[in-house]
Formats: C-alpha cells, structure tokens, sequence
C-alpha cells in the first residue's frame, strides 16, 4: 500500500513540474542549456526503469500471495475430509453399539452391513495423504481411526464365526463398539474446534490476505 502511495506521488510530482515547466521561462532556459536538457532525460530514463522493475516485483508478490491463498484453501479442505471421515467413523460405531444394546444381538445381514460401512471408512482413511496434514491433531487422529476400524472390523468377523458363543460373550461386539465410539467421537470434537477456529489458534493457521 505504501509503494502504491509513493508511485502515485512520484507520478503526480512528475506532471506537476512538467507543467510548471512548460509555463515558465524555465523552458527556454532549458533550451539554452542543452546539458540540462540531458540531466531531465536521464532523469525521466531511471524513473521509467524504476516504474517497470516495481511493476514486475508488485506482479511477482501478487502471484506468491494468489499460490498461498490456494495452497491454505487446499490444506483446509483436506483437514475437513479428515475430520467428516473420523466423524463419520464414529457415527458408524455408535450405530453397531446402539444396534447390539437396544435390539439385542445384530442379524447377519445387519453385520455384512455393518462390515460394509466399516471398509468404506477405512478404506477412504488409508488413501490419505499424511504429508497433507500440516497438524499433529489430525495425523493422529487418522491412524488412530484405522486402527479403532482394524478392531472393530475384526469383532464383527469373530461374531460371525462358529467358533464364536454369544452366551458365553453376550456384549463382546457392543462393548468394543462402545470403546471404538467413545474414542473416535472424542478425537472428532477435537478436530471440530480446531477446523472451527482455523486462524485463530495458530499462526500458520491465519489464511494469506
């Protein structure tokens, strides 16, 4: 904003003392001082040069900002796939959990739906790229998600199992669901805050102006 100022004055500086000039008799003194004539062409020659080099440089720190605009806008959009998928995850749970404590023991069709949701989620948190997310929070609330996933994946094929007794473990599928709920929902509302109050909180996290 400043060197916009200083062009604009410079610029308007110029025209006023090219006018002046005109209208006074410094024109024919200039005129009968050709060494004179010489110093203000040399002078209008640096200007001009000095107007196209702060052109390029205005142009090159406008493309510089416009790339960091767009990198942040990328960066943020990735962090709240991260969090909608570990949202959704948790939700995904807490329906296993609330399916085996209301209704008692899950159908088998309602496991295979169960197992589908399941790898949906995980398979969309494995095509993650970690070097994407520019915070700890996220990073681990990713793996820690494919890994609550891993487990409860892995109590749904156990129930389905014939070696597998109900009466002997009656709420083993409801309980691992319960856990894997609780500690995907907490990481979840973490993740929430910190999309929610992105530019706040960190420095690196203040969207370029």
């Amino acid at each position: 904003m400043k060197k916009r100022y200083l062009i604009s004055g410079f610029l308007l500086l110029a025209i006023a003392g090219a006018a002046f000039l005109h209208w006074t008799e410094w024109v024919a003194w200039a005129d009968a001082h050709p060494n004179m004539a010489s110093w203000v062409q040399a002078f209008g020659s640096i200007g001009a040069i000095w107007i196209a080099a702060w052109s390029v440089s205005r142009a090159h720190e406008l493309q510089t900002r416009q790339k960091s605009i767009e990198a942040f806008d990328e960066n943020t959009r990735t962090l709240e796939v991260v969090f909608q998928l570990v949202g959704g995850a948790a939700q995904a749970a807490g329906k296993i959990f609330d399916l085996e404590n209301r209704h008692g023991p899950a159908t088998p069709e309602e496991l295979v739906m169960m197992g589908i949701e399941l790898d949906a989620f995980a398979d969309a948190i494995h095509r993650l790229d970690p070097s994407r997310l520019d915070r700890y929070d996220f990073i681990e609330a990713a793996l820690v998600a494919d890994m609550t996933l891993r487990r409860l994946k892995d109590a749904l094929n156990r129930v389905q199992s014939k070696n597998f007794s109900r009466a002997l473990e009656p709420h083993y599928l409801q309980n691992v669901a319960n856990m894997a709920h609780k500690e995907l929902e907490v990481r979840a509302k973490k993740l929430a805050k910190i999309t929610e109050n992105r530019g706040l909180l960190k420095i690196n996290d203040v969207r370029p102006n």
